[in-house]
């Protein structure tokens, strides 16, 4: 982490744990949800997303803090990586539901769906906050 100045370093931490309490809160809601509901356990998807959201969180806050990357690398690798995880995420997605002719409902409880989910709506997300806040950088340059 060398390659972040001290302002970033703060920024990541405090962005660390409004991601923690993300996942925090997520997590307690399903575990009051499980023991309401009296169920064993929340099916793989959902017990997911409190991971992806917590990773939404952490990495949109750094963006528009100016602390995710850092102050020697440009976006264009990332923009491409996020790109095609996105894209093979949502192709395997599609394929899942194409090829297997069971209701959406129960692809939900499929951890490989669950994670090629989850996985391409959260880099989707990450890659629209990068591009967002390099277009608000742009036009805050060209004033």
């Amino acid at each position: 982490m060398k390659d972040y100045d001290e302002r970033q370093e703060l920024v990541r931490g405090r962005a660390y744990r409004y991601g923690f309490f993300t996942v925090a809160a997520i997590s307690s809601v399903l575990m009051i949800y499980c023991a309401f509901e009296q169920k064993d356990s929340v099916n793989v998807f959902f017990s997911m997303l409190s991971v992806f959201s917590g990773i939404v969180v952490f990495a949109a806050y750094c963006i528009w803090h100016d602390a995710f990357f850092t102050l020697k690398k440009k976006p264009t690798s990332y923009i491409i990586l996020f790109t095609a995880i996105t894209f093979i995420d949502f192709l395997n997605v599609y394929l899942r539901l194409s090829l297997h002719e069971k209701p959406i409902a129960e692809h939900f409880g499929d951890s490989s769906f669950a994670l090629s989910l989850l996985g391409g709506v959260t880099f989707l997300a990450v890659l629209i906050n990068i591009l967002l806040k390099l277009a608000v950088d742009r036009k805050r340059e060209a004033e």
